[in-house]
């Protein structure tokens, strides 16, 4: 059954390797709304996830922008958590013509995953020596947040 799952995890980040040009979302009356349809991005987040070894099911999804820390500079993300928060798994987007697309050569190209508690742990960017990477925001209630990155296809640091 695991080598299934694996086949699967793999087919469908593949699938998204070749699809980095969809659109994920547009503005809309000044809101940001989701294009793409969600069961495609749960089930590559969920693959990328099982890559990581976390096993959950991704329930919410939005389109978030936000202030890299260090610079102020604003930036544009995907945010897919489960039910309870305990799994946060975000994406870069780039803005083009009211339309948002993914960072990067897929999908999920520049995503960080923060595990741990319920409240805080979230990703957010920050720059660290002029470079702007991923880091999880402190747990406040509960402890043991963890941050996993990935920037490209099967790598995970």
């Amino acid at each position: 059954m695991k080598k299934v799952f694996l086949i699967f995890a793999i087919v469908t980040l593949c699938a998204f390797m070749t699809n980095a040009q969809e659109v994920v979302g547009k503005i809309s009356n000044g809101n940001y709304v989701l294009t793409m349809n969600t069961n495609e991005i749960k089930s590559a987040g969920e693959a990328l996830l099982a890559q990581q070894g976390i096993t959950t099911k991704l329930t919410s999804f939005e389109i978030l922008q936000d202030r890299v820390d260090g610079t102020g500079d604003i930036y544009y993300f995907l945010l897919a958590k489960n039910d309870y928060n305990s799994v946060k798994l975000a994406t870069t987007l780039s803005l083009k013509n009211n339309s948002f697309y993914p960072e990067g050569n897929y999908l999920l190209s520049n995503s960080a995953t923060c595990t741990g508690c319920t409240k805080g742990c979230s990703p957010r960017r920050h720059a660290d020596d002029g470079i702007i990477e991923w880091y999880c925001s402190d747990c406040t209630k509960g402890t043991g947040c963890k941050k996993t990155e990935s920037s490209g296809f099967g790598l995970t640091r």
